[in-house]
């Protein structure tokens, strides 16, 4: 989950995240495709994958940031152990970090970055992705 300054208590979060609607994309990160739910509004991104009890075997959620930033996040209401990959504006992956289910200990891009990208722990290890690789489609 984005790390915002602003706290929103569950109850809020809960309704802003029922009554988003879902854009999904594909990505294409060496030879893997992965779908994902873009969070390119402030409410989308607000949510993350708070609540989820579940993400698909080639899902996750893709960040988009209005201009090149330090993002942090957390895992606060979130229930799922994730992956997350910040990436740079030509799509190459900066940094990979994992992350635990409900820990709010922040964890920051070392680069500015314009997007992260959040899948089940251990997607990348699984299929060989690491930083330095290129994801394509991010700005279709």
């Amino acid at each position: 989950m984005l790390f915002l300054s602003i706290i929103a208590c569950p109850p809020l979060v809960r309704k802003l995240s029922a009554n988003q609607e879902k854009t999904k994309k594909t990505l294409k990160i060496n030879e893997k495709n992965l779908t994902v739910e873009v969070a390119d509004t402030f409410e989308k991104k607000l949510t993350g994958l708070m609540f989820r009890k579940e993400l698909g075997k080639d899902e996750g959620m893709l960040f988009c940031f209005d201009k090149p930033q330090k993002p942090v996040f957390w895992m606060k209401n979130t229930y799922l152990p994730l992956s997350l990959a910040f990436i740079d504006a030509n799509g190459i992956i900066l940094q990979l970090e994992d992350l635990k289910p409900e820990d709010l200990t922040p964890v920051a891009a070392k680069e500015k970055v314009l997007y992260a990208l959040e899948v089940n722990k251990g997607w990348f290890e699984q299929n060989k992705i690491k930083t330095g690789d290129v994801i394509k489609g991010l700005a279709d």
